[in-house]
């Protein structure tokens, strides 16, 4: 009889406990997977309507669209970036394939789910639609999380890598970001990690190389490396100096950089040399995150990685802080000029021959003079254990006078200092224009001329690489009486004088291409087409002031003038470049060419030309020309 007695409470407390339970999941698990989640998605799709996101400045630049307008369409030439189908020119499109990919419950995607691979959308959206975390899924995003950790970010720094001459994709220099552990540190700190974007080159073939460069052959890629990568490819094997520029942006401002770099690092989009190259998509990031201020409007026609770098310096505020780490070379020439004549004798031997660290030369010199000398010769085989890789008798050298330097222990006194090299952004502007006034055998003309890049062996050095010279799209265009003609048209020249010492052996080299006044004729509109190459020596002179070279030189002429309209012909060039004072230049080339192949035609032509510096964006130059008749030439320069 109890036991019936209590059963009809037992069985009321039953029902209240099922009748939570039923509640429960009234009000926490169906709104989450049955009619409410949908509903929700429903309305956040509306919201994101009525505040027509779509349109938001922001979106499209997430979206790569450029110009950054609705009617537009995204740069981006990989299709996988895009949800919708029509994503690349339809703004609305993405937007609800975007949260629909938010949204998406399914788990298992991991790090494939929308949250973690368009992770710079999801925050952003978020902010402007402050999603309900009861309807959001929970994703854990692995590899975004652990990426995140270890850049451990703080800052972030817009580098520049110097020219480097021997490679035809490095010649203007390259720019990447870094992303910084330390904010405000002045050491090179390797650990750190960097964003890049660069070719992914399926051939190194040289002219195959620049042209598919050129007309977008290769995949561009945004590799996010450890700053190690760069500093090995960039100081050691390519001999460049380094420039961080620390950037002045906020916590938020870096939150969208980093995700958004996070996201392009699994896709590509094509690359060009002249415009959509590096300076123009790192360039980019910084103004995904702070679109005020409009850098890639400033891209005309071309995008260099020193402009880059003097419209970011250009920004007032945008730069904290200013780092430079010097090339090898540089660190190298600076403690080499640093020593005494006969010091940099004694070197030359040691170079060649370790054994005479026991001789009495060396003994006999103070310990501070040793240091000095070992610091010195160390970086010199430091430079050519990288040149010379497979020449164990390299690498035995430089074993030999670690051993010597390490007996000598920590100077006293004495400390190896680098004086600042002069920054690309305190140079001269990549394009020139030109007018002048001159006179060919009586007959006066004016001529203009209009360059799209970069800097001639002639021009200012500051911010550049000295003794180089690489010019594109040099156009010279002149008027006789009411006669006008294409004077001349170099497509590109590339010249780099390695002047050798006692430390340098290395050649000195020039390529040119183009269209040319005829050696044969002296017509006024007489034109052949050029292809040059040339490999010689030449030498410093009067403490560097002065750089004379020898090069032999081979070459392709097509004339109409010429023997079955062409010229294969072989000659030297001769000549000196002189720095009379930091304003006043002077060079003098000789050349002589004789015609091997095709017409046999020999001549022999030459010039003088002087340049003074006005202002770091202009200078005066004057020129006297031999070919077949003599010219003389007053040019005014101004650089943009």
């Amino acid at each position: 009889m109890k036991q019936n007695y209590r059963l009809p409470y037992y069985n009321t407390f039953l029902r209240w406990i099922a009748g939570l339970v039923a509640i429960g999941y009234l009000f926490f698990c169906q709104p989450l997977y049955g009619y409410d989640f949908f509903d929700y998605l429903k309305d956040v799709h509306q919201k994101a309507i009525a505040k027509e996101i779509y349109n938001n400045e922001t979106w499209l630049y997430l979206l790569h669209y450029y110009p950054v307008a609705p009617d537009s369409q995204s740069d981006i030439t990989d299709r996988r970036f895009f949800l919708s189908e029509k994503g690349n020119v339809d703004p609305q499109a993405e937007l609800y394939e975007t949260l629909e990919a938010i949204f998406d419950p399914v788990f298992e995607k991991g790090d494939r789910h929308g949250q973690c691979l368009f992770r710079s959308r999801f925050i952003w959206l978020d902010r402007q639609l402050n999603f309900d975390r009861r309807y959001l899924p929970e994703v854990r995003c692995k590899n975004y999380q652990v990426w995140r950790d270890l850049v451990s970010a703080q800052s972030i720094s817009l580098v520049f890598a110097s020219s480097f001459m021997d490679n035809p994709g490095s010649v203007y220099g390259h720019t990447f970001l870094k992303i910084n552990r330390e904010k405000g540190g002045t050491r090179l700190n390797l650990l750190d990690h960097v964003i890049q974007y660069q070719a992914l080159p399926e051939d190194n073939i040289g002219i195959v190389y620049v042209m598919k460069g050129i007309f977008g052959g290769y995949k561009g890629l945004y590799p996010l490396d450890p700053y190690y990568i760069p500093i090995q490819n960039n100081i050691e094997f390519e001999d460049r100096s380094i420039w961080e520029y620390e950037l002045n942006l906020t916590d938020q401002q870096m939150e969208i950089l980093l995700t958004h770099s996070w996201e392009l690092a699994h896709f590509y989009t094509q690359y060009y040399f002249f415009k959509e190259n590096c300076a123009y998509r790192i360039v980019e990031l910084i103004e995904i995150a702070a679109p005020q201020y409009r850098f890639k409007d400033k891209f005309l026609f071309w995008a260099m990685p020193s402009q880059s770098v003097v419209y970011a310096l250009n920004e007032k505020g945008l730069i904290r802080q200013v780092n430079y780490f010097p090339s090898r070379t540089r660190q190298l020439m600076q403690k080499f000029g640093n020593l005494r004549p006969e010091e940099k004798r004694l070197l030359g031997s040691l170079v060649a021959d370790p054994g005479l660290m026991n001789s009495d030369a060396f003994q006999n010199l103070s310990e501070e003079r040793k240091i000095r000398i070992l610091d010195t010769v160390l970086d010199y085989s430091r430079s050519r254990v990288n040149k010379d890789r497979d020449k164990p008798r390299t690498a035995d050298h430089r074993r030999k006078f670690l051993l010597a330097r390490s007996r000598l222990g920590k100077s006293r006194g004495y400390e190896a200092h680098v004086s600042d090299e002069q920054s690309i952004h305190q140079g001269h502007a990549p394009a020139r224009f030109q007018i002048a006034t001159g006179n060919r055998n009586d007959l006066p003309f004016l001529q203009m001329a209009i360059r799209t890049s970069y800097h001639d062996l002639l021009a200012d050095d500051t911010g550049h690489l000295k003794n180089s010279h690489f010019t594109t799209l040099d156009f010279y265009f002149r008027i006789y009486e009411e006669d006008w003609t294409l004077h001349k048209l170099d497509i590109v020249y590339l010249f780099d004088l390695a002047p050798n010492n006692i430390i340098s052996d290395d050649w000195s080299w020039r390529f040119r291409a183009g269209v040319y006044p005829s050696t044969i004729s002296s017509c006024l509109h007489c034109r052949k087409s050029q292809l040059q190459t040339a490999f010689g020596k030449s030498l410093s002179m009067f403490s560097n002031s002065t750089v004379g070279y020898l090069l032999a030189h081979g070459s392709f002429e097509a004339d109409r003038h010429y023997e079955d309209d062409y010229l294969l012909g072989t000659g030297v060039d001769m000549g000196v470049l002189v720095d009379i004072n930091q304003t006043w230049r002077l060079q003098m080339e000789l050349t002589g060419s004789q015609g091997i192949a095709g017409d046999d035609h020999a001549y022999v032509k030459g010039f003088v030309q002087q340049r003074w510096r006005l202002s770091q964006q202009s200078d005066v130059r004057l020129q006297w020309n031999y070919q077949t008749e003599h010219e003389v030439l007053l040019a005014l320069n101004g650089y943009f």
